[in-house]
């Protein structure tokens, strides 16, 4: 069946409802062109695409052919096989007769695309407001909901995500969800250096130290009664977490320069890009402020997880750049977003819609040819060798977005975390590379290791 504006029901709605609730998952289309947030569930029944008023998924787009393609199901996995269509069939930008299909591969019949997704998740599973700044499909709508359940539970809670992913918003809505009634309040532990950050962080009375011309209530006093969000934790050297851990056990702080602790009552959220454990066990991380930080982990997915989301997300960021009119992509454009990996995530795919925004705003279409100076990925049609390669691997790295890097440069790395005991951020300066490069380099390492 399918859910969405202008749907037409495939099989018996009844029955598909019955049967998606007897089975632990089920696989979808989720069309990204045309962009009318349609999804069609497949079952074990055979499914035609295409123009004709007979076809169980009709597709009313001009390059798409009346019996273009049909998908079947083997008992174990979908597979789809070209009618003799006029236009192909791609799946993830190569060429098909006949293919198996997998969660995540991007489908392309003329002009119309649709992601395979396997769908887990109770409820519709078309792009959505899941939460105040939080948009996606039913992979997201999954993490928030494990968010929701967590929420008013009386432990902290780690956020595990790479830049881009949105870990603040979560954490904000953690904490709208949670009932605390004191503030929300952000800190970016990259932001200080080990001369000011305890300060920062636990206060500080007049005179405590040169420059301290006015008491500081320090971050921890002023979340009280509310929610401490500390991103980019693993960069807290060793003094400063020994003083956290202390805090959160004993629920007080002792501020710079005096003598008698101040009680605190504080839910705090930490922000990571790598596992703590993994962390701990180079010696970058306290074990025990590990146990306090993990009473439970929430894991953000890649953009490149939910390729689903890449294209209604574009659209919508650009009308929020200032894009005065909904436009149309082509084919092909809407086609290497999804497919590409997207390695800084939703905050790179902002990055391009700005750029888009900015130098064709008036525009109703947009082509590839016309958009490619604005983008920083080579958006060219892919060769027959890399599709072939693409497809090989699209379930481990390309899905996961790990891209590759040279064995001297992840040993330089290694050196680096070892001579700086493992901050990712004096690594970073040390190799000359940003943060976001560092992270993306150790899941490199720990996909192979």
């Amino acid at each position: 069946m399918e859910v969405g504006p202008n749907a037409t029901t495939a099989t018996s709605a009844a029955q598909d409802e019955a049967d998606a609730s007897q089975v632990a998952s089920f696989a979808t289309l989720r069309w990204v062109l045309p962009s009318d947030n349609r999804v069609s569930i497949l079952t074990d029944a055979a499914v035609s695409l295409g123009r004709d008023a007979a076809a169980t998924i009709r597709l009313e787009t001009a390059q798409v052919s009346r019996q273009h393609a049909e998908i079947t199901f083997d008992g174990k996995r979908h597979r789809i096989r070209d009618l003799g269509s006029k236009n192909g069939v791609f799946v993830n930008a190569e060429r098909v007769r006949d293919a198996e299909l997998q969660d995540g591969d991007v489908i392309r019949l003329g002009d119309a695309i649709a992601v395979v997704e396997v769908i887990t998740a109770a409820g519709l599973p078309g792009f959505a407001e899941i939460a105040p700044g939080i948009h996606g499909g039913a992979l997201l709508r999954g993490v928030v909901a494990r968010a929701r359940r967590v929420a008013t539970a009386p432990f902290n809670v780690v956020l595990l995500g790479e830049t881009g992913t949105g870990k603040e918003c979560f954490a904000r809505t953690l904490h709208a969800s949670s009932g605390r009634t004191g503030p929300f309040l952000a800190v970016n532990c990259a932001a200080y250096d080990d001369s000011t950050v305890g300060a920062q962080l636990f206060g500080y009375r007049k005179g405590a130290f040169t420059g301290a011309e006015n008491s500081s209530a320090g971050h921890l006093r002023a979340a009280d009664g509310g929610t401490l969000f500390l991103d980019e934790i693993l960069e807290l050297s060793p003094a400063i977490q020994a003083k956290l851990l202390r805090a959160i056990e004993q629920k007080e702080v002792l501020p710079l320069g005096e003598t008698k602790p101040r009680s605190i009552d504080v839910r705090f959220l930490a922000a990571t890009s790598i596992p703590l454990n993994r962390a701990v066990q180079s010696g970058a991380f306290r074990s025990d402020l590990r146990a306090r930080l993990e009473g439970s982990i929430i894991e953000l997915p890649n953009l490149c997880a939910r390729r689903g989301d890449v294209v209604p997300l574009f659209l919508q960021l650009l009308a929020r750049h200032g894009h005065r009119v909904v436009p149309n992509l082509d084919a092909k454009l809407a086609e290497r977003l999804c497919l590409y990996d997207w390695p800084m995530n939703v905050r790179e795919l902002e990055n391009v819609a700005r750029r888009v925004a900015n130098e064709h705003s008036e525009r109703a279409e947009l082509a590839f040819d016309l958009v490619r100076d604005c983008l920083n990925f080579d958006i060219a049609p892919l060769d027959t060798e890399q599709a072939a390669t693409n497809r090989e691997g699209r379930e481990s790295r390309a899905q996961r977005g790990i891209p590759a890097y040279g064995t001297e440069e992840l040993d330089n790395l290694r050196r680096a975390l070892d001579k700086y005991h493992g901050s990712v951020k004096r690594a970073a300066e040390e190799l000359g590379v940003s943060r976001p490069r560092v992270y993306r380099m150790l899941r490199a390492i720990q996909s192979t290791s």
